[in-house]
C-alpha cells in the first residue's frame, strides 16, 4: 500500500521546465486514496485541452509511479513516474517528460489541501471515482458505444456538492458515495464506508 503521506488532495502550485522560472497553467488538482488517484488538469487559456486520468500509484522510494488506467488523451502511455522531495511542507515532484517534442525536465510544487481522512473510491467498468475529504473527482473513458471521455470535479460547500468543472456528459457521472448503475465501491484499506 502507497505510504499515508501521500494521501489526501492536492494542488499544484507550480510547475518549471529545464530550470525555468516556475509558473502555474492550469488549475490541478490530484486525489490520492490508497493505492488509487485522480488527476484533473484544467487550463487557464481557454485554446489549451483539459487533462484528464486515474489509476493506481505505486511507490519505490524516493519514486512515485502512477500506472492510468482511464486517461483522456494518452499523454503519458500509460505510467509516469517522479521523484519526490519534501520541503517546507511541500511536496516536489521532478522528472522528464516530452515538451514540444523534445526531452525535458520537470519539477512541480504540490500543496495539501485536505488531508485525506474521509476517503472512497468507486469503480465502473470504464470509469472510476475518487474523493477526498472535500474534493471528488469523476471520470470515465471513451465507450465502444461511441460515448466520449467524461470527467467531473466537484466540492463539498457546507453539506452540498457543487460542480468545480464539468466535461463531456459528466453529469451523468458519480459525485461523492452515489452508486448507481455499474458503479460500486472498491476495497480500499483505510476508506470510509458509503453514507
Amino acid at each position: 500500500m502507497l505510504p499515508e503521506q501521500f494521501f489526501g488532495a492536492w494542488r499544484r502550485r507550480s510547475i518549471a521546465f529545464d530550470g525555468g522560472e516556475p509558473t502555474e497553467p492550469a488549475r490541478v488538482l490530484w486525489l490520492q486514496a490508497g493505492d488509487s488517484f485522480a488527476d484533473l488538469r484544467v487550463p487557464i487559456a481557454s485554446d489549451a485541452q483539459v487533462e484528464a486520468f486515474a489509476g493506481t500509484t505505486a511507490c519505490d522510494p524516493p519514486r512515485l509511479t502512477w500506472t492510468h488506467t482511464v486517461d483522456w488523451h494518452g499523454a503519458f502511455a500509460g505510467f509516469d513516474c517522479g521523484e519526490i522531495a519534501w520541503r517546507d511542507g511541500l511536496m516536489i515532484e521532478r522528472g522528464e517528460c516530452e515538451l514540444d517534442g523534445r526531452p525535458s525536465v520537470y519539477e512541480e510544487v504540490w500543496e495539501r489541501i485536505d488531508d485525506g481522512q474521509d476517503r472512497t473510491v468507486l469503480l465502473a467498468t470504464d470509469g472510476v471515482m475518487v474523493r477526498v475529504g472535500r474534493y471528488c473527482i469523476a471520470m470515465r473513458d471513451r465507450r465502444p458505444d461511441g460515448g466520449g471521455f467524461a470527467v467531473r470535479s466537484a466540492r463539498l460547500v457546507g453539506n452540498d456538492w457543487i460542480d468545480v468543472d464539468v466535461c463531456g456528459d459528466a453529469l451523468s457521472l458519480p459525485v461523492a458515495y452515489a452508486t448507481t448503475g455499474d458503479w460500486h465501491v472498491a476495497e480500499l484499506s483505510g476508506a470510509s464506508a458509503p453514507r
